[in-house]
């Protein structure tokens, strides 16, 4: 399937205009003839019936803060509102008619995109449900962006497109017929009943004091963290007195590096915060921008931990077993190894830190490197020696660029 801004096509009529709207309407409403439809609804196809229908739609109005919903199809698919978007009870969803409208001269699988005044809507249905993403509005360069990402995740039976986007396989139609044709199904949002706004009430007294939770939590895994590495440091020395055992730095590194850029530095709109790795796993966090929504950072980062309040989220990732190799430490001597440092980080510029410590006869350098540009996969093998270990990377982004930070220990006599 071509992109949007593909040659092969060529080029067809401009359709018939829809008439568009004044550009006064918020950002979750278009306007078609003077009618209002409300736009970017969150849509989620729900199993069950009765009672435990009812029981979802509380749970994620509840959950997502929304105010309005609606039911549009046997198949049991709600799409959610919310006031600050701009839509309000009694307006038409304008993706619900539309799926209903084409359904009815049996197209149920299409993807449609369109133009009203400076405002685009994207809509795409599949098998009949409007699918995760399919309701869009915002500028052409969030349309095409969201046409993208989806045009070859599944065969579309048909798209609607503007001409000059110079589709392969799209066509134009004038979808005011379709929805004026939809007379039969209800697609007016209602208001969530007062009934679900007292667990809505509840679930956010209990996030509050999840909130606190939240960051006491953090504390303590910090605390924890510390603890690991003072005990994982303690095996160490034990190793050493035994002859040594001590994990390759490179091994590390390289899982490190291979599982932070598993991942897009801005999964669905959401900057990475930091990338810790220590020992045998890195946890990575996320911070979410006033326009990004949890249901596309989760369709990038599914298996994400997303607070309560939703403006963060953190990911572990466990590292396979990290391989050791046994090291014999005669002839590594710390203060010749303290020189050769210090000589190498001045030959490459790099800003180490270093400080000698002996405990217990065990004699060891800390150092220790931040705000670099390089990764760690660059400089350590400068610095790579018997005894060298890494402790810990952390990684980051400033201005968009990349910044690391590690520090680690070699241990000698």
């Amino acid at each position: 399937m071509a992109s949007p801004t593909s040659n092969k096509a060529k080029r067809r009529p401009p359709a018939r205009k829809i008439p568009a709207n004044d550009d006064k309407s918020p950002l979750g409403t278009i306007e078609i003839n003077k009618k209002t439809y409300a736009c970017g609804l969150f849509w989620q196809t729900l199993s069950g019936t009765g009672a435990n229908r009812k029981k979802s739609i509380k749970e994620i109005a509840a959950e997502q803060y929304m105010h309005l919903y609606l039911t549009r199809n046997k198949n049991g698919q709600v799409g959610f509102g919310n006031y600050q978007n701009g839509v309000k009870k009694g307006q038409q969803s304008f993706a619900s008619m539309l799926a209903g409208g084409l359904a009815l001269s049996n197209i149920k699988s299409f993807i449609y995109i369109g133009q009203f005044g400076e405002k685009w809507v994207y809509v795409s249905c599949f098998n009949g449900n409007i699918t995760l993403d399919g309701d869009e509005v915002g500028d052409e360069a969030k349309i095409k962006s969201t046409f993208a990402r989806n045009i070859d995740n599944r065969e579309w039976g048909l798209i609607i497109a503007p001409p000059e986007w110079e589709v392969e396989g799209s066509v134009t139609r004038n979808i005011l017929d379709d929805i004026a044709k939809n007379t039969k199904d209800a697609h007016n949002l209602n208001d969530i009943k007062k009934s679900y706004w007292k667990l809505v009430l509840l679930t956010a007294m209990t996030m509050s004091v999840v909130g606190g939770a939240y960051w006491y939590q953090q504390k303590l895994e910090a605390e924890e963290q510390a603890r690991i590495q003072q005990e994982a440091e303690i095996e160490n020395q034990k190793r050493i007195r035994s002859g040594g055992d001590l994990p390759n730095p490179m091994e590390f590194i390289k899982k490190c590096e291979s599982a932070i850029f598993s991942i897009p530095p801005y999964p669905g709109g959401w900057p990475l915060t930091s990338a810790v790795c220590m020992k045998d796993a890195v946890t990575m966090k996320w911070s979410r921008e006033d326009q990004s929504l949890v249901k596309y950072f989760k369709l990038v980062v599914p298996n994400a931990v997303v607070t309560p309040d939703a403006k963060m989220a953190s990911l572990k990732i466990d590292f396979p077993q990290q391989p050791s190799i046994a090291q014999n430490l005669n002839g590594v001597t710390i203060e010749q190894r303290f020189q050769e440092i210090v000589d190498t980080a001045a030959i490459h510029s790099i800003d180490i830190k270093t400080n000698i410590l002996n405990d217990a006869g065990i004699k060891r350098i800390e150092w220790s490197i931040e705000d670099t540009s390089l990764k760690p996969s660059e400089i350590v093998p400068w610095f790579d020696h018997v005894g060298f270990k890494v402790i810990q990377i952390d990684m980051s982004y400033k201005d968009g660029i990349e910044k690391w930070s590690m520090k680690g220990s070699q241990y000698g006599q």
